[in-house]
């Protein structure tokens, strides 16, 4: 769904210096509008021993919700957002999260949490 990773990443970076994503209980939410791709795009990464994405509580980043979205139409992207985070901040959904050790198994973890919300 990315047009252009470089542009993207770019993007991405510049958004991250301008102010940390970084929020609490070790979740970074980078994102950025840019005309790379054409509908919102989101990936999930994990990284168990934590990474400092410079947080509010400044603990260690475990989980990393990447998300995209068309230049024009940021709407998508308030709307997951507010769903992804009425779901990551549930302290058993990280856990569950936490413990999964392939994409397939995080997509499970996932969807299983969302459809409760």
């Amino acid at each position: 769904g990315v047009k252009d990773r470089e542009t993207v990443l770019a993007n991405v970076m510049k958004r991250e210096e301008a102010m940390s994503t970084g929020l609490r209980h070790g979740i970074a939410c980078p994102h950025a509008r840019c005309d790379c791709v054409d509908r919102l795009v989101c990936a999930v990464g994990l990284k168990p021993g934590g990474v400092d994405f410079k947080a509010l509580d400044e603990q260690p980043t475990q989980v990393i919700l990447l998300t995209l979205c068309p230049a024009a139409n940021a709407a998508p992207y308030m709307e997951f957002m507010g769903s992804a985070m009425s779901v990551l901040h549930e302290e058993k959904t990280l856990k569950k999260l936490l413990a999964c050790r392939t994409s397939g198994e995080m997509f499970r973890a996932l969807v299983q949490e969302t459809s409760k919300a």
